[in-house]
């Protein structure tokens, strides 16, 4: 399959959490970034649109990355969850960087194969330089109860704010060049509107920067996409479907995240505006048989759905692994 890598350049900050104000992390899933996509295909189009886009997906037409760092050319994803080949060998000039490693989140996409082959000794610096991605700052905001006129009750958000020459990227793999070019203005859109929380503050604001296709990170890409092998990590949250949870697990390794909380505002006319809550497995888990996921109603209204994307973009490791 065709893929496309788009920066997203913000030009505000921003604040990724899991529904508290006083923390962040500094990117997102792929779930946010379909779910951001289908509220501006609303805005714009209608339900049979987004229908279409549905059906694309569930027809595996169109994979959808989780943001992931970059700065200046160098192209980070999670760490993957994998037994490093030669790590039972590891001497003692190693421990310290094993212990680095262990504090890693993310992983130079250029250093994944000395990683998985038990060669990579940066994880020192890979962690210096992942601070200078960006700095995690603290607004003081004030909520006034105009009903009962009590004083303001301060409270305080945690912002993340990018440097100049870093950001968030993804990476959308397709079949179709009009439903690429519909998906990039949609993204376009939404950098508009904004991404994440607090987006009635201003936070979350994007310009989409799509990356030459003669950059060498397209190289480095079209191999671990396009080439089939035995192991395989994810780049994207994912679940496999009810008939292919035991085949997907196993061998496979993997960390189970949750996911709850509400409805955006766009859907405020929703009578019940709280999602189920939704367990997936996160980026970087590693599997060696393949499997569909797919777009969950996590909805508690089986008439108004809301959608959870969950499927897996998978990474072909498997030729440095076996």
């Amino acid at each position: 399959m065709k893929f496309k890598i788009f920066k997203l350049k913000f030009n505000t900050p921003v604040h990724f959490g899991s529904g508290n104000l006083d923390d962040t992390e500094m990117s997102f899933r792929s779930d946010r970034v379909f779910s951001a996509i289908s509220i501006e295909m609303l805005k714009k189009y209608d339900i049979n649109s987004l229908n279409d886009l549905i059906e694309c997906v569930n027809k595996n037409h169109l994979y959808i990355s989780d943001a992931f760092p970059y700065i200046d050319d160098e192209y980070y994803i999670s760490k993957p969850y994998v037994s490093i080949k030669n790590d039972n060998n590891m001497n003692n000039d190693n421990k310290q960087d094993k212990k680095q490693i262990k504090k890693m989140k993310f992983l130079p996409v250029s250093k994944l194969k000395e990683f998985i082959n038990g060669e990579f000794s940066e994880a020192e610096n890979v962690n210096k330089n992942i601070k200078k991605i960006g700095s995690k700052n603290y607004i003081t905001k004030s909520s006034i109860n105009r009903d009962s006129g009590e004083n303001a009750t301060p409270y305080q958000i945690t912002t993340f704010n990018f440097s100049k020459n870093a950001g968030l990227y993804i990476i959308i793999k397709y079949e179709e060049e009009k439903k690429i070019d519909l998906v990039k203005d949609l993204l376009i859109e939404v950098g508009i509107s904004g991404i994440g929380g607090k987006k009635s503050s201003g936070f979350g604001k994007f310009s989409v920067i799509e990356v030459n296709a003669n950059d060498d990170i397209y190289a480095v890409y079209d191999k671990l996409i396009n080439e089939e092998k035995k192991i395989k990590i994810t780049i994207s949250a994912c679940l496999p479907k009810d008939n292919e949870i035991e085949n997907a697990l196993d061998g496979a390794s993997y960390v189970v995240l949750r996911n709850g909380g509400f409805v955006d505002n766009f859907y405020i006319n929703i009578n019940a505006p709280k999602k189920k809550a939704f367990y997936y497995l996160s980026s970087g888990s590693s599997f060696i048989n393949n499997f569909d996921g797919g777009i969950f109603d996590v909805s508690f209204d089986s008439e108004n759905p809301i959608y959870r994307y969950a499927k897996p973009f998978f990474l072909n490791v498997g030729e440095w692994y076996e």
